[in-house]
């Protein structure tokens, strides 16, 4: 596939209102159709993953707010267990998801909106993975009742015992997480490829993304 760019993370305490919105994306993915990773790469966050689902059951992964990233599809080829069976990519954006699938013909990708997926899937995941999108949420004027919305619609479409993995720039995101009753979370943290921060004088906590998993009890 041709469609690559530099692959630089967005200094990400710094997301403007328009993130929100679908018209804002629909007119990026129109200019812009390269693909691009949010805050960190395949490579950054491979280890990491790895280790955080390694006791968890990953056959089906649904990866929501996907826009052009190919993080979910490089797990699932990658892994050498082959664990990951099953990857449906979702996004709100008609004009990604109509680029993506002419793209990448092999691949299921879903329109949609993440805090009402009951709507639009068919089925219960394993896994619910969210690069990015809790903070995009974050950015709207109601940005509390669509993060709860988004917390809720996760929670519902998980498989029992399914983990909710949440990458965001916030230290504080176990805060929108409890509007589901989760039978855990747990925190890892990751420091920002370096040109997030470069020369750039701000506190410590800063220099590192966050990976929260929630895990949805098994009975």
């Amino acid at each position: 596939h041709t469609r690559t760019k530099s692959q630089l993370p967005l200094l990400s305490f710094l997301l403007p209102m328009q993130y929100a919105t679908k018209t804002y994306w629909n007119q990026r993915y129109s200019t812009e159709p390269e693909n691009f990773e949010w805050y960190q790469t395949y490579d950054t966050l491979n280890e990491v993953l790895k280790r955080c689902l390694q006791s968890h059951s990953r056959e089906s992964l649904l990866y929501i707010g996907c826009g052009t990233s190919t993080l979910a599809m490089q797990l699932q080829s990658n892994w050498s267990d082959k664990s990951i069976k099953d990857v449906t990519h979702l996004d709100f954006s008609q004009i990604l998801i109509e680029m993506q699938k002419r793209e990448y013909e092999e691949e299921e990708f879903v329109l949609g909106d993440a805090t009402e997926l009951a709507k639009v899937v068919t089925q219960q995941y394993d896994v619910v993975l969210d690069k990015a999108l809790m903070d995009t949420l974050l950015c709207a004027e109601s940005s509390a009742g669509k993060a709860s919305k988004l917390v809720k619609s996760v929670w519902e479409v998980l498989k029992p015992g399914g983990v909710y993995v949440l990458i965001s720039y916030a230290k504080d995101r176990k805060n929108q997480l409890q509007d589901a009753e989760w039978k855990g979370i747990t925190v890892e943290r990751i420091q920002k490829p370096s040109k997030a921060f470069a020369n750039l004088p701000i506190d410590e906590d800063e220099n590192f993304h966050y990976i929260y998993i929630a895990q949805k009890d098994a009975t």
